[in-house]
């Protein structure tokens, strides 16, 4: 390979502040402008922290010691200015959530253009192209955080893009999003591949696009070639016979919109004990809904009711105790200083008064971190975060449980896990609302965790689609 590769990395060995064992280890690899490299890690793996590196914003975000040389276009990343780092490389990250700042999605795309120097009438010509690009055109005055989690992701797509760098590192870019915003982010990238833009892709799941030219896995801190892993087998156990089940959630005639958005209209459902799962596309609702089931937001028309009783007259003190709340960005409920208090907190809550720290430990060892108890929530990745809240979840031991995308992030044997999980708190008879994307073929099961849970549940299925939620 020629020397002025897009790319080089050679002897990256990456060890957190934190941590005595390196993440990265003697790590080599080289990218071509124009070729896309698909590389495939479980969680912990060492994606993110490869695909930072790649992007030469490792040292800038995380403490730990760095050896080895990367260089873009034959200099090294970090002799390179900001601006020139914002210029050539566009960044991804698994949560969209922590890049956005601006007040429209307009804003957000035009940002690094201003930072850049472009006067107001070429970035706003280039926001328009970037927007129609990602299929976000109608929603330029929208405030992100009015988006859903997958729309947040295009987005987040949208910004790395506008600059036209000449490297794209994608960090588990679709793990939010449903088939068609997913097929439309490839079609996305192929262009930009197509144009001479070098692309690295990090995911958890071996779902690699048709355009990619080399595919590693990240094993022990070193790329190796090709995919060697046995995926956990889908076929769904016999469930309980849903006409058993007597309804939790009521839900009555509800309208909802944001702005003249109309989420939902004239909604009629029932949720019953054990598993229900809601499909739907990205920015259909289903976040929405959730928290209208919780409390957290108030209908326009309608009404819902937990246990008979409307939703809103119980509290939110009543609901939170009853219901656990899984939030679609686990970010937003994780409140201590370690992961370990953050169960411990949970079990005190349920249990009252001292607690054994051995059960959080065992929450924390069923959920694969209890080597993170002492880590601060908001510094893990997040499949991590997730599988922290999840812990604290069920460390409250509610009578039911609304859980938001909750496969979203977790790799294929921490999903089995989670699978295994629900269907254990089905047979002790709580009852389980989960959202996720809308359906996938069968055959999708084996790349893709949404289509791998709808498999392996044996649950009462609802679509939210065009503002009603249809039995399926």
């Amino acid at each position: 390979m020629s020397s002025m590769s897009l790319l080089k990395i050679e002897g990256l060995t990456f060890t957190y502040a934190h941590s005595d064992h390196p993440v990265l280890k003697r790590l080599n690899f080289q990218l071509e402008p124009g070729e896309c490299a698909f590389v495939f890690g479980l969680n912990g793996s060492g994606k993110s922290t490869f695909a930072l590196a790649a992007a030469g914003v490792l040292l800038k975000v995380a403490k730990g010691e760095l050896d080895g040389r990367i260089e873009l276009n034959g200099e090294s990343v970090f002799d390179l200015a900001p601006h020139k780092l914002v210029q050539n490389v566009g960044l991804v990250v698994q949560d969209p959530d922590l890049q956005a700042i601006s007040m429209t999605v307009a804003d957000e795309v035009a940002y690094p253009l201003k930072n850049l120097g472009f006067s107001d009438a070429r970035a706003k010509s280039r926001v328009s192209e970037v927007l129609e690009l990602v299929g976000l055109s109608g929603y330029a005055d929208l405030r992100p955080d009015r988006l859903s989690h997958g729309q947040k992701q295009l987005l987040a797509l949208g910004v790395a893009v506008a600059a036209r760098p000449k490297l794209l590192v994608l960090d588990e870019p679709t793990a939010y999003l449903d088939p068609e915003a997913e097929q439309n982010f490839w079609n996305v990238v192929q262009v930009l591949k197509n144009q001479g833009t070098g692309v690295v892709i990090m995911e958890s799941w071996p779902h690699v696009p048709e355009f990619a030219d080399s595919v590693y896995s990240l094993v022990d801190g070193k790329l190796i070639d090709g995919i060697e892993f046995r995926m956990p087998n889908p076929m769904a156990k016999q469930g309980i016979r849903l006409s058993d089940l007597r309804p939790v959630f009521d839900v009555e005639a509800l309208r909802f919109s944001w702005g003249d958005r109309i989420l939902l209209k004239n909604a009629n459902f029932t949720v019953p004990q054990g598993i229900t799962m809601l499909l739907g596309a990205n920015g259909s609702g289903k976040t929405t809904l959730t928290k209208l089931l919780m409390g957290i937001l108030r209908p326009q028309e309608g009404v819902v009711r937990f246990d008979g009783k409307p939703v809103w007259e119980l509290g939110l003190s009543v609901i939170g105790r009853r219901v656990g709340y899984l939030f679609q960005n686990p970010e937003r409920q994780l409140i201590c200083r370690s992961v370990l208090d953050e169960v411990m907190l949970s079990l005190r809550a349920a249990e009252g008064g001292a607690v054994s720290e051995d059960r959080a430990m065992e929450l924390l060892e069923y959920f694969g971190i209890q080597e993170l108890a002492d880590r601060f929530p908001l510094s893990l990745s997040a499949s991590e975060k997730k599988r922290a809240a999840l812990a604290s979840l069920l460390a409250l031991d509610p009578e039911f449980f609304v859980l938001d995308e909750p496969e979203s992030g977790l790799d294929p044997l921490q999903l089995a896990n989670f699978a295994n999980m629900l269907e254990r708190l089905a047979e002790m008879e709580k009852g389980i609302f989960l959202t996720t994307k809308n359906f996938r073929a069968p055959s999708d099961s084996q790349t893709n965790a949404s289509a791998w849970l709808q498999c392996r549940l044996s649950a009462n299925l609802l679509e939210l689609r065009d503002g009603k939620v249809i039995a399926k």
